[in-house]
């Protein structure tokens, strides 16, 4: 496809709705309930963890409940952890308590996990406790005595444990499109990060309306390695396919290959991914024998992407690339 022919014109005439996440996914559960929503992208197929849109519901629920026995609607909190079906669940659940989810990088040291948690006044926090060599709960205990507004501390390997410790008859509150619902930091190159205050209607019109002009359609699949503490992976890619009916399908970290068999194995339609992550994909020495015909749309940004990037990639799958951020 010419580059040319892959604009499409704004149409500023489109209505904002009065949404938020707890809107979009009870309507997704009760229209499509039985449709696939998330899948688990693990090596081991066999190891894949699935849920429906009816399922997530559930699940989400259930935290929810917990949440909202713990924590005062409007309170921030922390998730410290990587890609993992728990975030997307606990994300869900924030948004069905109106708890500000405060979005912590996984590769933080102590001095940067406590700026963040301490400038987020966050009054809980849930954790994984190591990734990849980095000690998250050894570095979230070196710090926890400064945090004079932190109460709650839940390593993630019992999460189901505090759930069900929780009382089942808890009322969850009635989120307002305007209300605050995710607090995302920046990289912090030229200074401290800075906390971007988000909120449900912007979350959800503008996710849902990047993935309606991508084509993105009911039964689709979108292939995501971004990380979900990152705007990329957990504002676009999770409300950005709840919206539109369609399957996530999310990968723990960016591999080659996995991320070329699930395109395959899920049909998919659209795939995201910064410009190194898709000049390393067409690098790969299995690429040119892959079957990616089914992909109609591959979004890209966060960095400069190269003409020449944009050019291979459209010639080589048949897609057209769309630069939805950065």
């Amino acid at each position: 496809m010419a580059l040319t022919e892959s604009y499409v014109p704004v149409d500023t005439s489109v209505p904002l709705f009065d949404s938020t996440v707890a809107s979009v996914l009870r309507e997704a559960a009760a229209d499509s309930s039985g449709l696939l929503a998330l899948v688990e992208g693990l090596e081991n197929p066999d190891k894949r963890q699935t849920w429906t849109f009816a399922q997530l519901l559930d699940d989400a629920e259930r935290i929810a409940r917990a949440l909202a026995h713990r924590f005062d609607e409007g309170e921030r909190v922390a998730l410290w952890a990587p890609n993992m079906p728990e975030w997307v669940l606990i994300e869900y659940a924030f948004g069905l308590t109106g708890l500000v989810l405060v979005t912590v990088n996984p590769a933080y040291q102590p001095q940067e996990l406590k700026y963040a948690l301490e400038q987020s006044r966050s009054a809980g926090v849930f954790y994984l406790p190591g990734f990849r060599g980095n000690n998250l709960g050894e570095h979230l205990h070196a710090v926890l005595p400064d945090l004079v507004e932190m109460r709650e501390v839940v390593s993630l390997v019992n999460l189901e444990e505090w759930v069900a410790a929780a009382p089942e008859a808890v009322e969850l509150p009635d989120v307002a499109p305007d209300d605050p619902a995710q607090l995302l930091y920046t990289s912090g190159t030229t200074s401290f990060p800075k906390g971007a205050l988000l909120h449900h209607r912007g979350i959800t019109n503008n996710t849902g309306y990047i993935f309606d002009r991508l084509a993105l359609k009911q039964d689709n699949a979108l292939v995501s390695p971004m990380t979900l503490y990152h705007a990329g992976g957990c504002v676009l890619g999770v409300f950005g396919t709840i919206q539109n009916w369609a399957t996530l399908v999310f990968l723990e970290t960016f591999e080659l290959g996995l991320m070329l068999e699930l395109i395959k194995t899920h049909k998919a339609t659209h795939i995201a991914g910064v410009p190194t992550m898709l000049i390393a994909m067409m690098e790969h020495p299995t690429f040119a024998t892959r079957d990616l015909s089914s992909l109609v749309s591959v979004c890209s940004g966060g960095a400069t992407v190269p003409v020449e990037l944009v050019r291979s990639i459209e010639e080589s799958t048949g897609a057209a690339l769309s630069i939805i951020y950065g």
